[in-house]
């Protein structure tokens, strides 16, 4: 075991759901279940669920999967963030990438750009004194 509890600033443990295969949909969620449950005994909190849009409605979902959703949605992908749907079943969107040819200072090739509070990746938000 190379990790023990999150601590009240450690970044909370995100499953990066992108790829289709031919599993049912049923199977799919769960897995992603299995996989939130054993993160959850062995962290002490909920991974966040990230994906992209296009992703999502093979999932066929009738509750919400991980604890928040980071959704991956570019529209035009222009550097800005732009209006995106909210994909049912969540309500709302804790983290939006919005972009995957951004640029920063230091590193020479495009980087992802998300949108969000810092507080949505905190393991332990409630106890972190940023």
């Amino acid at each position: 075991r190379l990790i023990g509890k999150l601590e009240r600033t450690d970044l909370r443990p995100t499953i990066d759901y992108e790829t289709s295969s031919s599993q049912s949909a049923a199977q799919k969620v769960a897995d992603i279940k299995a996989f939130n449950a054993v993160v959850r005994k062995t962290l002490g909190c909920w991974p966040i669920f990230y994906s992209f849009s296009g992703f999502l409605p093979e999932l066929e979902l009738k509750e919400t999967l991980g604890d928040g959703l980071w959704l991956a949605n570019y529209g035009p992908d222009d550097g800005h963030e732009h209006a995106y749907p909210i994909p049912a079943p969540w309500k709302k969107v804790n983290l939006h990438q919005f972009s995957q040819h951004c640029r920063i200072p230091g590193h020479g090739g495009d980087v992802d750009l998300s949108y969000g509070k810092l507080s949505a990746l905190l393991a332990h938000p409630w106890l972190a004194k940023l």
